[in-house]
């Protein structure tokens, strides 16, 4: 088979396995814009968070970012692009500090708990709970070496 033909090949078998697998409802409560304050690693900070389908409906973003109050203020963006496959939501995670993670998440009624992170990387994850129709509450931990949990990050959002 020819490049050009064995490439074309894959796109299709590719966008034939994303097809389907696109994303189904299960997400559907955390959509939209999200705004508010908590603290990341004991200094106030602002955070916004966007959830939407994206590139042909076949992903869910996750578009995280927090400022802190602190002294030296510090300035964080992040994206994750989720997908179902079967009953866990895998995915991957980009952000401004460079860090790309492996996402493995599940949903419970309208609870997400997300584990990101694998042997090369930090451990953490993050719980995305909805407290009211336009209330939710997002903790970040990290897996300490001595295999205990720290929460390092949680605000509390108000749908805009």
């Amino acid at each position: 088979m020819r490049p050009i033909a064995a490439g074309a090949a894959a796109v299709l078998l590719l966008g034939t396995a994303a097809s389907a697998q696109a994303p189904a409802g299960a997400l559907d409560w955390l959509h939209g814009r999200w705004a508010g304050t908590g603290t990341v690693q004991d200094s106030a900070s602002a955070a916004t968070l966007e959830v939407a389908t994206t590139l042909g409906g076949r992903f869910v973003e996750l578009r995280y970012a927090f400022t802190t109050h602190a002294e030296r203020p510090f300035r964080f963006e992040g994206r994750g692009f989720y997908r179902p496959d079967g009953a866990i939501w895998r995915g991957q995670w980009f952000d401004s500090t460079g860090a790309t993670r492996p996402l493995s998440g599940t949903v419970t009624g309208t609870t997400l708990v997300t584990e990101w992170g694998d042997d090369a990387t930090e451990r953490g994850r993050t719980t995305y709970r909805l407290e009211a129709v336009d209330s939710l509450e997002v903790t970040d931990e990290v897996l300490r070496r001595d295999g205990l949990w720290h929460v390092f990050a949680s605000h509390q959002f108000t749908r805009n």
